[in-house]
């Protein structure tokens, strides 16, 4: 007596795709979309997303502002040198001086610079960063609590995931 194996009938993923190339309208497999097609080991397999974790959700969006008031302070201060550097600053003080009629002899001409310099910058821009990290973290909670409200009622965000 011969013994034959049996091989498991192929079973299309119920993920398939039209392709949106020129390849006449045939169904490509996800599989095949991202190189397990040839039978290798790469599974395709659908998930959905019912819920977001707050707290990762308030670490997450902590750090985003974070990054953000660095890079907003970072930003600033090399605008402010650069400015500084070009001699903006000189320009403005010499047409402000043109146009009001006060010489800087007189001891009342004002100073561009007087009013705003790096620290004075520095200061303003870093209480906006504090802020700017602070709402991007409520922001980012509450959005993550209302889309826990509404995947409970639509039932969450399906993905596919490709297992290695």
């Amino acid at each position: 007596m011969s013994r034959t194996q049996k091989t498991p009938p192929t079973r299309r993923s119920r993920s398939s795709r039209r392709s949106a190339g020129g390849d006449g309208g045939r169904r490509l497999d996800l599989r095949t979309l991202y190189g397990g097609g040839d039978g290798g080991s790469r599974a395709l397999r659908r998930s959905t997303v019912h819920s977001v974790s707050l707290g990762s959700a308030l670490k997450l969006s902590f750090l985003t502002g974070v990054g953000l008031g660095l890079a907003i302070v970072a930003g600033t201060t090399l605008l402010w040198l650069a400015l500084s550097l070009l001699g903006v600053f000189d320009d403005v003080n010499k047409l402000v001086g043109e146009l009001v009629g006060t010489k800087a002899d007189q001891g009342k001409a004002t100073e561009l610079t007087d009013l705003l310099g790096l620290g004075t910058v520095l200061t303003f821009t870093t209480v906006f960063a504090v802020v700017n990290t602070l709402v991007v973290t409520v922001l980012g909670t509450l959005l993550a609590f209302i889309y826990n409200l509404m995947s409970a009622l639509v039932g969450g965000l399906q993905v596919d995931l490709v297992e290695d």
